[in-house]
């Protein structure tokens, strides 16, 4: 069995990363940071987000750029992971290929909707075929994501259930 020796002054202090997907939903943990010898995280005093590997007055929140010392800082166990929101590698993937849609229950809006389970990639020859507004079209090619209400999403005739290639 092999073992991996760390220097004691520098360190290197892996650390997989669980994404929390926005876009699927799941959490994945698909990559990794190495922290160093700054194993530890801190609480920004201006807006609550945990920065790892900390922040000081020449390096202040990346969120926030707040100057203010932070409120928490602790040493990361062991085995602790990295916790983050963001898209995992698998659904990059996705986005290279086309534009995620995700169907919404009629009537919600806002940053997060509630889902109702439709979601499917579609190239984007077939997205501007879709969508005729302009800006919105733009905006959409753009993030590369999209809600869609129920109503919409059935009018249009997307899928709601798992395809095969056999399927399309």
């Amino acid at each position: 069995m092999m073992s991996v020796y760390l220097d004691k002054k520098l360190g290197i202090n892996p650390r997989l990363v669980q994404v929390h997907c926005f876009a699927c939903g799941q959490e994945k943990s698909d990559s990794i940071v190495l922290l160093g010898n700054k194993n530890h995280v801190s609480t920004c005093s201006g807006c609550g987000t945990h920065v790892y590997g900390g922040y000081t007055m020449t390096n202040p929140c990346p969120k926030c750029k707040n100057n203010v010392p932070p409120t928490e800082r602790r040493n990361l166990d062991d085995h602790e992971k990295i916790h983050t929101n963001g898209i995992c590698r698998e659904c990059e993937g996705f986005m290279a290929q086309g534009v995620i849609f995700i169907s919404v229950r009629n009537g919600e809006s806002g940053e997060n909707p509630y889902r109702t389970g439709g979601w499917c990639v579609i190239k984007d020859e077939e997205v501007k075929k879709i969508i005729s507004t302009e800006e919105l079209l733009e905006d959409v090619l753009k993030k590369r994501l999209c809600f869609i209400d129920d109503e919409t999403w059935d009018a249009i005739g997307l899928p709601r259930g798992e395809i095969t290639q056999e399927d399309e």
